[in-house]
């Protein structure tokens, strides 16, 4: 039921050369849990226009999330966010739906190394192949399990999931509002219908504890598309039949 639902807003990020880092599109962030029918939000205010430290963020969104019974609803910045929240976390399958699998070598907390802090099994759906390279070659040293969509039905996941859904794991034209378009890094090719049937696959008879949107940036929606919302809506419609 949607009053289980809280939200937590952190505005995503984008860098400019002019004003350094800066937030965009609370209101567009607002709608979206408007629409979906949350009414609880907790927003994150920035102090100034730098990069909050990324850990610390994080362990600020655990706490919040784990504050009570409700499953939590974060929108915006990076999976970073992620990684604190659920209580018993051990007990946790944590999905990410992702163009790239963040766990990277290095020994500070960073949202290319985030996974490697957290606690429970983290699966990525979405990562192309030549990480997938990267695996079998033991090159990347870093604890996410990458799973290929063909996969997912054979997994015996635990009983309690949270999900979490970065919008590069789309293509541009379906998703150009998202951080990955940017900075232009890559993204990937998975379609909305295949994110959804996977992830209404994975949860059925479990118990989803809470899901993260991940590198929404608003202002790139309406940048080269004449849909002024195509990402939000999409969001939108992904999340309706989850929550």
């Amino acid at each position: 039921m949607i009053e289980d639902w809280k939200g937590i807003l952190i505005p995503c990020t984008i860098y400019n050369r002019s004003i350094g880092y800066f937030k965009d599109g609370v209101d567009v962030y607002r709608k979206i849990f408007k629409k979906l029918g949350i009414t609880r939000v907790v927003e994150w205010e920035f102090k100034n226009k730098e990069e909050e430290d990324l850990e610390k963020l994080a362990r600020a969104v655990g706490t919040i999330s784990n504050s009570d019974n409700k499953k939590s609803l974060i929108i915006g910045m990076d999976h970073s966010l992620t990684a604190f929240t659920g209580k018993n976390p051990e007990s946790i399958d944590y999905i990410f739906f992702d163009a790239h699998s963040d766990d990277g070598w290095k020994d500070v907390f960073s949202c290319g190394s985030f996974v490697n802090f957290m606690k429970g099994d983290c699966y990525f759906i979405g990562v192309d192949e030549v990480r997938f390279k990267w695996k079998a070659e033991r090159i990347d040293t870093g604890k996410s399990i990458l799973l290929r969509p063909r996969e997912i039905a054979k997994k015996q996941f635990k009983k309690r999931i949270f999900l979490s859904l970065d919008m590069d794991v789309f293509p541009i034209d379906i998703t150009p509002a998202n951080r990955a378009n940017a900075y232009q890094w890559g993204c990937g090719e998975m379609s909305p219908q295949q994110v959804k049937d996977i992830s209404l696959n994975i949860i059925e008879g479990k118990e989803l504890i809470g899901i993260n949107v991940a590198e929404y940036v608003p202002c790139w929606d309406h940048k080269d598309t004449e849909k002024p919302h195509q990402t939000a809506d999409l969001i939108v419609d992904l999340l309706t039949p989850l929550l």
